[in-house]
């Protein structure tokens, strides 16, 4: 639908009949490292490292058209390969084949007593057009950086925090609309802090 991706199967369950379930990816990203070969003005390199998305569940039952939905961050990993090359002063343009990859969970929908586990992966074929600020010549072959030697000019820092508690399943006699549900249940929070800088001149 629109602009999302994801995706949708139909299932029959003999005690939720016939539904559908979905899962569409509301925000993605990676963080990676590259390594290549570089001769002249062009790089040859793959590239890997970690994957996360935060996602939203629907499940769906057609004989009541009852919609339960689920939020739920995946972590995997993303490898891939790719060609870059100058084509102007400071200017690159790459071109990359990158696979994600995010083991299966399984999540409880409580309303309809369902426990659906399902699994993610993507294949994409990226473009990209890059401006390169520390390029001291203007020349369209890459040059070493200004800034090699004086560590102290630039600088990122960055943070992650990844906290998951989870249960597993235990007797639930009472189980209802009321209640917590029996099954066993996972929950995780991620947040990621990206800052960089640049000295433009002493003091």
């Amino acid at each position: 639908s629109g602009l999302s991706t994801g995706g949708r199967s139909n299932f029959t369950s003999p005690t939720f009949g016939a539904g559908s379930f979905g899962e569409n990816v509301l925000a993605s990203g990676t963080v990676r490292g590259r390594v290549g070969y570089a001769p002249g003005p062009w790089l040859f390199y793959a590239t890997g490292g970690l994957a996360w998305s935060y996602d939203k569940q629907t499940l769906t039952q057609d004989a009541t058209g009852n919609i339960e939905d689920r939020f739920l961050y995946r972590f995997g990993w993303a490898g891939g390969v790719g060609v870059e090359t100058a084509i102007a002063p400071s200017w690159t343009v790459r071109g990359e084949y990158l696979w994600t990859e995010f083991p299966s969970i399984a999540m409880d929908f409580p309303a309809s007593g369902q426990r659906v586990n399902s699994g993610l992966s993507e294949q994409q074929f990226r473009l990209a057009l890059n401006y390169r600020f520390d390029d001291p010549t203007g020349s369209a072959t890459p040059a070493p950086s200004r800034f090699t030697g004086a560590g102290d000019n630039f600088a990122v820092h960055g943070q992650a925090t990844y906290v998951q508690q989870a249960h597993p399943a235990f007797n639930s006699p009472y189980e209802g609309p009321n209640s917590l549900t029996g099954g066993a249940q996972s929950k995780q929070t991620f947040d990621a802090t990206l800052s960089t800088g640049v000295k433009l001149w002493k003091g």
